[in-house]
């Protein structure tokens, strides 16, 4: 159960409890599809995303899809260890030292490292905030709308390359 009444506007769970500040809502949501659907693939992002979720625990962000080590290559195992040391380090964040930077800077350029730790850190937050919230698992509509947006999104972002 929740912790505030969803607002009344149209969208998923998550967009209800953030709902009751429109303003925030909205840069929010283009924040997350700015950086999600360029720069660094969607995909590496999408399991980034996956991970955090289950180490923060947000049920909805869970919710929309499961970590999947298998389908991991090199890039994505290398940013998912960067997210799982951000978020066991969390109450500590100056603790993580140069070697962790140091393999990172084997597989990404440093504007791409940017990229990761903005991405990671945002990541962290949306999850925190469905966590404290306690915004419920995803309706399977509301999975599927966020399959179709993030399918769209990736749809749009390859064609502008």
């Amino acid at each position: 159960m929740t912790r505030i009444t969803p607002a009344p506007i149209e969208g998923n769970a998550f967009h209800r409890a953030l709902g009751h500040r429109p303003d925030i809502l909205e840069k929010w949501y283009a924040l997350d599809g700015s950086m999600r659907f360029s720069g660094l693939d969607p995909e590496l992002k999408e399991e980034v995303r996956r991970v955090i979720a289950d180490k923060v625990g947000c049920t909805f962000c869970s919710s929309l899809g499961r970590p999947d080590a298998a389908k991991r290559d090199g890039r994505t195992a290398v940013a998912v260890a960067f997210a799982e040391t951000v978020c066991a380090n969390i109450a500590d964040l100056p603790a993580i030292d140069d070697e962790v930077f140091d393999v990172l800077k084997q597989e990404f350029s440093e504007p791409e490292i940017v990229e990761l730790v903005v991405w990671t850190l945002f990541m962290i937050a949306g999850s925190a905030f469905g966590a404290l919230m306690k915004v419920p698992p995803a309706s399977t509509d509301e999975f599927a709308e966020y399959q179709r947006w993030r399918a769209e999104g990736e749809a749009a972002a390859r064609s502008a390359v």
